[in-house]
């Protein structure tokens, strides 16, 4: 998700403007897209910390009627989304309107006590057009900065090779031929299907890539203060900058 995105949604919970605009441009996404919008969306609403009766206010707020199945579970450790691995577009748009409405719901309680925090550009008054142009402004500069350090030059060029190794090696797997239907099967051993699926989650290059993302992400947010959201936005678009630049595809394309 962008700043711009993001900015988008947090001015949708102040009430600046209305869910219109979201939910067009939800509604012209193919499945794949809005699954992701998704789970992009579900980390903002957990930063609002939604409680159950901010659940049953969105629902009421949402139009869905009685029968809407909410698409998360809230519970001690907090939000989680759970979506089923088959639904249609209609099911898609159903939840994430009640998600911009849950949003907004937890939201407006947060920005109520929080409201003008400092530390939080998200609690600013965001209808300002000029605050957010400098918002938009300042996370640009940030950018140019941390991808023209010297210091973590190496890791995102390392980080930006692993991730085009990644898809590269996702891009190979699609493309293999469908298998051959087989009237006759031969029965393979317990081990043997042990093995395939210690195979198939064996993947060390994402390994890798959690690892040195991670140990990036601190090192970037102890050294410009920086919540952890921050410094995961900004090395992912200098890991994109980096493979547009090297290898003529971004980080965030298929």
């Amino acid at each position: 998700m962008s700043l711009e995105e993001e900015i988008a949604f947090y001015r949708f919970g102040q009430g600046v403007h209305s869910d219109v605009a979201l939910l067009e441009a939800f509604s012209h996404l193919d499945e794949d897209k809005k699954r992701e919008q998704l789970l992009d969306f579900s980390f903002l609403v957990r930063r609002t910390a939604p409680v159950d009766s901010d659940v049953e206010q969105a629902l009421a707020g949402s139009s869905l009627g009685a029968t809407y199945t909410p698409c998360f579970v809230l519970k001690k450790m907090g939000f989680r989304l759970k979506l089923d691995p088959v639904l249609s577009d209609e099911e898609l748009e159903n939840h994430y309107t009640f998600l911009l409405h849950l949003f907004k719901t937890a939201y407006q309680r947060q920005f109520s006590q929080e409201r003008g925090n400092p530390a939080k550009w998200w609690f600013s008054d965001l209808s300002s057009q000029e605050l957010v142009q400098d918002i938009l402004t300042r996370h640009q500069a940030l950018l140019v900065e941390i991808y023209d350090t010297p210091s973590f030059r190496s890791e995102f060029i390392s980080l930006a090779k692993l991730w085009h190794d990644d898809k590269l090696a996702k891009q190979a797997m699609r493309q293999q031929p469908a298998p051959i239907h087989q009237d006759h099967f031969a029965f393979i051993t317990y081990d043997e299907m042990v093995t395939s699926i210690i195979k198939m989650y064996d993947n060390k290059t994402m390994r890798a890539i959690d690892l040195l993302f991670t140990s990036v992400g601190k090192a970037l947010s102890l050294r410009y203060g920086l919540s952890s959201e921050q410094a995961r936005r900004l090395a992912l678009e200098v890991i994109d900058r980096h493979m547009q630049e090297t290898y003529g595809t971004g980080l965030f394309e298929k």
